[in-house]
């Protein structure tokens, strides 16, 4: 298997105190600036598909690898392809942050005193030209360089489910811990395994291979680790049913369900091949699933409000692969679609209008 020269990146979330929350993105290989024809584990015919949309002789297409909610209530920072963006009235007008300009961002995350985020150089036309680095800022506006990261791919940037903590994967090194903040970080697991996703659930450390799902414990995390699902998996994220819930989306579009911290799951057809399936607390068993290939005839952003058995087309359009719960005076979801257009719906994702679009975006 080839080295993977842009890797699958996501930047996972927690319900922190101060309206934390999450934005999980399929960022694919070849459209970040890697290889299209590279073979990526658990990477979806729709996701190859859509990595074609940035070719070797043309720029890529501005996408979002990350959103998170900022220091005051109607503030988001938006981590793109072509660097930092902040929103300060819930992302109807954008501006870049001048602090970290000429960087991609590949994933941010926000921790109850930080915001914490992998970066990584790149060229004129979004190819990366560089190992990736983490930094960590109090605002949003000023970052500094974290330490005791090896340098490499950064797969995985993920909150831990309390505290100051953090998780990161580098790319044939390992897992890396960070109790600081993401200040400073130690490795925890050497593993050369490629992990396309990560997740901390209580006292479990779950994370997808080109094996499956595999778990070990967080405290004393050891390889080989637990296989509990051996399937191709696009993405895993944490799933609003319960604290002990996890979802994952499979290579075949289809999700699988966890609610014991990922040691069982139950997997639903779902009829679409989906790059990516979320939730977001305080909407029930509402899932979202997005189809991110151009090409394909259910292309989009759906909707469904029983477990994922049955779905609704809300988005007809190419390349939405983001989303984003803003919470504030108005309560409201986000949707990001390539280029960058951001969507709105006010109604628990029933309905959406377009909000705005980035000013310059490739």
């Amino acid at each position: 298997m080839k080295a993977i020269p842009c890797p699958v990146w996501r930047g996972a979330h927690r319900q922190l105190p101060m309206g934390v929350v999450a934005l999980g993105v399929g960022a694919l290989v070849g459209a970040c600036g890697g290889d299209t024809s590279v073979d990526t584990p658990g990477t979806s015919a729709a996701q190859s598909t859509s990595a074609m949309m940035s070719t070797s002789s043309g720029p890529v297409v501005n996408h979002v690898h990350g959103a998170v909610m900022g220091v005051t209530p109607s503030q988001i920072l938006l981590g793109t392809h072509y660097g930092l963006e902040v929103s300060n009235d819930l992302g109807t007008t954008w501006q870049p942050v001048p602090s970290v300009a000429g960087d991609s961002v590949a994933a941010i995350i926000r921790l109850p005193t930080d915001y914490v985020g992998a970066f990584e150089p790149m060229s004129a036309t979004g190819r990366m030209a560089g190992p990736a680095y983490v930094m960590y800022s109090s605002d949003g506006q000023n970052w500094t360089r974290a330490t005791g990261l090896a340098p490499g791919s950064i797969s995985n940037l993920v909150a831990a489910d309390s505290g100051l903590g953090a998780w990161a994967s580098v790319t044939n090194v390992g897992i890396f811990h960070s109790v600081d903040g993401g200040h400073t970080w130690s490795v925890v697991l050497p593993t050369t395994k490629i992990l396309t996703a990560l997740e901390q659930v209580g006292r479990n450390l779950v994370f997808t291979t080109q094996d499956g799902i595999e778990v070990t414990s967080s405290t004393g995390a050891s390889m080989p680790a637990s296989p509990v699902l051996t399937q191709a998996m696009n993405d895993m994220s944490p799933w609003s049913a319960c604290p002990t819930c996890l979802l994952a989306t499979l290579a075949s579009g289809d999700i699988a369900t966890s609610r014991d911290a990922g040691h069982t799951w139950e997997t639903t057809r779902t009829g679409h091949a989906f790059d990516r399936v979320t939730s977001f607390p305080g909407l029930g068993t509402t899932l979202f699933g997005m189809v991110a290939a151009p090409v394909a005839t259910d292309q989009g952003l759906w909707r469904s409000t029983d477990t994922g058995h049955t779905w609704t087309s809300v988005i007809k359009q190419p390349n939405v692969d983001g989303m984003l719960d803003v919470r504030g005076s108005a309560p409201a979801l986000l949707a990001f679609q390539w280029g960058i257009t951001v969507w709105r719906s006010a109604d628990a994702g029933a309905t959406w209008a377009r909000l705005s679009s980035l000013t310059g975006a490739m």
